[in-house]
């Protein structure tokens, strides 16, 4: 009998002999890392749940300690395939549940032992190197519609097609939006390539050769749209931290033209005479409008909504889809105006995967990325741990059937569908890291370089810096599921506080350094409630808080004699007093969520973000005031900061936007502002995120998680049938 082999990269698995080659090389794995490899291999895509391994894998009458057992050959597996768990390409964990082998897998094929021979092809141009997988795993591969040869949203059912996989670019930077020409030959993106600094727009054919840099400008040129007939290029522009535009510029060079004074996601029409677009900003989009793409006066497009952005044209040009609220979902509207018709396709994919579709946009993308094809819509969302690609078919404008997903732990973002069924998407990875600014927390000046402040490929979720700068606490699942960790910063040695299967959230360490607080989780998406529990900063046993009482602890109180929660519908905040089990209402809001509640030093003042659906505003507040909304101090316009904590002294605020760390200056008793916020730090460009935490500050540095984004661009074609 031939050997059966399962390929994945360049690697080999040898299911027969136990053994792992890369590129012909054998590699050191045996035993019973690699039997959990094989049980992996064998259901690509899918969750396989601890319990699973264990009952296939150890005998029931061991007494070995099956956990350490697991990890240990998890480790060594993710050693011989250069796998890290805060960044797989391989082996994903799924906290609390088990593992999942993420990488495109090869079906199990007889390979015979001594292949005859072949007589080798004519020399060919190079080309980028292709294979033939299933881009999901699982019983169907892909139930794509989006084909040639049916009516536009047809209601034929979709029949499976398998997909062949290109990487068509292979970039160490941020590579992402693509949109392909209506024949599917030519790809248009926007990549960092060039500098490294801001994204310009370049367009190439996807069979391989030079790809041509469309736009030179120091500004950050997005969400580019590709002509039918592959003439014309629409495109955002727009500087960071300046009002976006909306230009167009010929497909083979030229200068860019200004249709939009300002406006975000161009989609050029099927008949590349229009562009429309979104007006506004992401939380503050008003209306879809539609200008010619030789420029001239702009049209509203009345739906009846208050709000809708990213419109995607249908194929025959009639109509748009709209991301659109009152339910959030994306809606139909006539390009010509009308009242617009809810598609279902938000429900439909939260009844298939159980999250509501306003937590599902991927990374940094403020709405679920689609492209609409000839019969339904494809959707780049997120849905647990993995981003992916969902096709939903449509008929008469609704969700005529279940989502089906296309990918499986791609890391799939952005696609774009052409005519004959080729689908362009980006893909996606991220690394997180601790960052450090050396900064005068009092003045807003930085005094030193901003740097990582560790090199380690460690994943560090919700650092927490104690107030002597000497300490810091972080949750990581560097052991497999999410625990508690702790870092003396001085010495640069870390111990794990917590080792539990159950999945440990925002830690956070007291005003003194002494404690460390922290939350089991119950559910991430659902808000159930969990377990919040104390124990000592140099470690030791755990003591209970309280049970089925938060699912998120948020901070301390100054006084270090209570806990900061959050919870509810709208999210509001509210404090656990730890000798009394007393909880007291902080800042909440009859239609608004708070986030981000921050206490000054001196305990008398907070600072949080009122996100409403189409606003998000800082805002400062006496401790006693959290519930009198007209009694709030405004320190920020609408849409300008996402996160904001205090200075030591209480006299500056310090506020995060659009990658920029701002400061503005407070009157000492009132914190009303004195003058316009001024810029402390630019971070590092478009391919990074900054997430800061409740306490990050010190007498002379800022410690923060940033978040870096890498992508390329890549292929999916249908097999012929």
């Amino acid at each position: 009998m031939a050997p059966r082999i399962i390929q994945f990269g360049t690697f080999q698995a040898h299911l027969d002999s136990g053994e792992l080659f890369r590129d012909g090389i054998k590699l050191k794995l045996g035993g019973q890392p690699f039997q959990v490899l094989a049980f992996l291999l064998s259901r690509p895509g899918e969750v396989v749940t601890r319990e699973e391994l264990q009952a296939a894998l150890w005998q029931s009458d061991t007494f070995v300690d099956f956990d350490h057992g697991l990890n240990t050959a998890i480790n060594k597996i993710r050693e011989a395939l250069g796998d890290a768990a805060s960044n797989p390409r391989f082996v994903e964990t799924v906290p609390r549940r088990g593992y999942r082998f993420i990488a495109p897998v090869d079906r199990p094929v007889p390979v015979p032992p001594e292949p005859a021979p072949v007589r080798p092809p004519a020399p060919a141009p190079a080309t980028p190197s292709r294979k033939w997988v299933p881009l999901a795993a699982g019983a169907g591969a892909v139930a794509l519609a989006a084909t040639i040869g049916l009516a536009v949203f047809g209601s034929r059912p979709p029949a499976p097609i398998e997909y062949k996989l290109t990487q068509i670019t292979r970039d160490s930077g941020l590579t992402q939006q693509p949109r392909l020409s209506a024949d599917g030959n030519f790809v248009v993106y926007t990549s960092d390539r060039a500098t490294g600094k801001d994204l310009d727009i370049w367009i190439q054919h996807v069979s391989g050769g030079q790809p041509v840099r469309l736009t030179s400008t120091p500004a950050n040129e997005s969400y580019p749209s590709l002509s039918a007939d592959g003439r014309r290029v629409a495109f955002q522009a727009g500087r960071w931290r300046e009002e976006n535009g909306i230009a167009v510029i010929p497909a083979l060079g030229g200068t860019p033209k200004l249709v939009a004074a300002s406006g975000l996601y161009p989609e050029i029409s099927p008949d590349g005479a229009s562009v429309a677009y979104s007006s506004g900003t992401n939380l503050q989009a008003s209306e879809v409008r539609v200008v010619s793409t030789d420029g001239g006066e702009a049209r509203a497009v009345p739906a009846g909504r208050d709000w809708a952005m990213a419109p995607l044209w249908t194929p025959s040009g009639r109509d748009f889809l709209i991301w659109a609220r009152g339910p959030l979902d994306y809606w139909m509207v006539p390009a010509s105006g009308g009242a617009a018709a809810n598609t279902g396709v938000s429900k439909r994919l939260q009844d298939s995967i159980g999250v509501p579709m306003s937590v599902l946009p991927y990374f940094h993308d403020p709405y679920p990325v689609a492209s609409v094809g000839t019969s339904g819509i494809v959707i780049a969302a997120r849905s647990g741990d993995g981003h992916d690609l969902w096709y939903c078919p449509l008929s008469g404008g609704r969700a005529s059937g279940p989502p089906v997903r296309i990918t499986a732990g791609a890391g799939a973002a952005h696609p774009s569908i052409a005519a004959n069924g080729r689908i362009a998407f980006s893909r996606l990875s991220v690394s997180s890291g601790l960052w450090i600014l050396p900064l005068e927390p009092s003045s807003g000046r930085a005094t030193g370089d901003l740097r990582r402040a560790w090199t380690e490929n460690v994943t560090v979720a919700y650092p927490n810096v104690s107030a002597d700068g000497k300490k810091l606490v972080y949750v990581s699942n560097r052991g497999g599921d999410p625990d508690v960790w702790i870092r003396d910063l001085e010495t640069g040695v870390d111990r794990q506080l917590t080792s539990s299967k159950e999945s440990e959230f925002r830690a956070v360490i007291s005003p003194d350094g002494a404690s460390v607080a922290y939350a089991l989780k119950g559910d991430a998406f659902r808000s159930q409630r969990g377990d919040a529990y104390i124990l000592p900063s140099t470690g030791g046993v755990q003591k209970p808080v309280c049970r089925n009482c938060m699912n998120n602890v948020a901070g301390w109180t100054p006084d270090g004699l209570g806990l900061i929660y959050y919870g509810g519908n709208p999210l509001r905040h509210a404090t656990f007093d730890l000798a009394t089990g007393r909880k007291r209402d902080l800042a909440w809001h009859p239609t608004g969520h708070i986030h981000n509640l921050r206490f000054s030093r001196d305990g008398r003042w907070i600072t949080f973000t009122l996100v409403a659906e189409a606003s998000r505003v800082l805002y400062v507040a006496a401790v006693n005031n959290g519930g009198k909304p007209e009694s709030w101090i405004r320190v920020s316009a609408e849409g300008q900061a996402d996160s904001s904590f205090w200075s030591p002294d209480g006299n500056l605020l310090y506020m995060h936007r659009e990658g920029v760390l701002w400061a503005r200056k407070l009157h000492p008793e009132t914190k009303t502002p004195l003058g316009e916020p001024f810029p402390v730090q630019e971070l590092n460009g478009p391919r990074f995120s900054a997430i800061f935490s409740a306490n990050g500050l010190t007498a002379n540095a800022l410690y923060f998680m940033m978040d870096e984004t890498t992508s390329n661009i890549w292929l999916a074609d249908p097999a012929a049938n």
